[in-house]
C-alpha cells in the first residue's frame, strides 16, 4: 500500500471516530477531510471550524457525501442533474428507454410486442398461442396424424375413438369387467343354444323411455359386438 493510500485510510477512520464522537466532518472532491463543527451553512457554501481554524468551501468542491448529509435539497438536485445527464447522453447514442433500461429501438419494439404475447414468426408479429398451434399441426400432420375434436391421432387410434362415441363409451375387445365398469350389469342375459355352442352370450339394456334397448353380444368373455338403439322384442 503506497503512502496516499495509507494517508487517506488513517484519515477516513479519523472521520469516522469524529462522527461517531458527535462531530462534524466534511470531505472534498480532493479526499481532503476536515472535522470539527459546522456553523455556517449557506446557498453556496459551509464552514466548519476545526482545531487549525474555520475552514469555509463552496458546495461544488464538496463530495456527494458532505452534500447528502448537510444539504439534501441541493443534494436531491445533483442527483436530478446527473440523471437528466444520463439519459441525453443515451439519447444521442440513439436509445430509447423501456421499462427502465435503455436499448436500441428495434429492441424495444420486440419488449413491446412479446409483452403483448406476440412472437415474431414467418415474416410478421402473430400470437405466441397460435404459433404453438401452427407448429403442432404441421408436426401431427408430419407424423401422418389427423385432428378430431382438439386432439390428434393415428388412423387406427381415431377409428378406436370413434368406434367408442358411436358404442358408448365401449369397443369390442373390451372384457366383460371391463364393460360392466362402463355401463353395469346388464338387465338380462341370454344364452340360447346357438349361443352355447360358441361360448355366445348377449346382454341386454333396454332404455327407460324410449322403448329400445342396447345389446352387447359376448364371445368367450370377449366383446364381440355392440347394437345401439334396437327395437324391443326384434330379437
Amino acid at each position: 500500500m503506497n503512502a496516499f493510500m495509507i494517508m487517506l485510510a488513517a484519515a477516513t477512520m479519523a472521520a469516522g471516530m469524529a462522527v461517531a464522537a458527535g462531530s462534524d466532518v466534511i470531505t472534498t472532491k480532493a479526499n481532503s477531510i476536515f472535522v470539527g463543527t459546522v456553523t455556517n451553512l449557506t446557498e453556496k457554501n459551509i464552514s466548519i471550524i476545526t482545531k487549525k481554524g474555520t475552514v469555509t468551501y463552496p458546495w461544488a468542491a464538496l463530495n456527494e457525501a458532505t452534500i447528502k448529509r448537510y444539504n439534501p435539497s441541493l443534494y436531491e438536485e445533483l442527483l436530478a442533474q446527473q440523471k437528466l445527464k444520463f439519459e441525453q447522453q443515451k439519447r444521442e447514442l440513439g436509445l430509447v428507454q423501456y421499462k427502465g433500461k435503455w436499448m436500441k429501438p428495434k429492441d424495444k419494439l420486440i419488449f413491446e410486442k412479446k409483452d403483448q404475447g406476440l412472437d415474431f414468426f414467418e415474416g410478421t408479429w402473430q400470437p405466441t398461442n397460435e404459433i404453438a398451434a401452427i407448429k403442432l399441426r404441421r408436426e401431427m400432420e408430419a407424423a401422418g396424424k389427423k385432428e378430431y375434436k382438439g386432439n390428434w391421432y393415428t388412423d387406427t387410434e381415431l377409428a378406436e375413438v370413434k368406434e367408442m362415441e358411436a358404442n358408448k363409451g365401449l369397443k369390442t375387445g373390451m372384457t366383460e369387467q371391463e364393460v360392466i365398469a362402463k355401463w353395469g350389469k346388464p338387465t338380462t342375459k341370454k344364452v340360447s343354444p346357438e349361443f352355447a355352442s360358441r361360448k355366445r352370450e348377449m346382454w341386454f339394456y333396454p332404455h327407460e323411455k324410449s322403448g329400445k334397448e342396447d345389446r352387447l353380444v359376448f364371445e368367450t368373455g370377449t366383446l364381440r359386438e355392440v347394437l345401439i338403439d334396437q327395437e324391443i322384442g326384434d330379437f
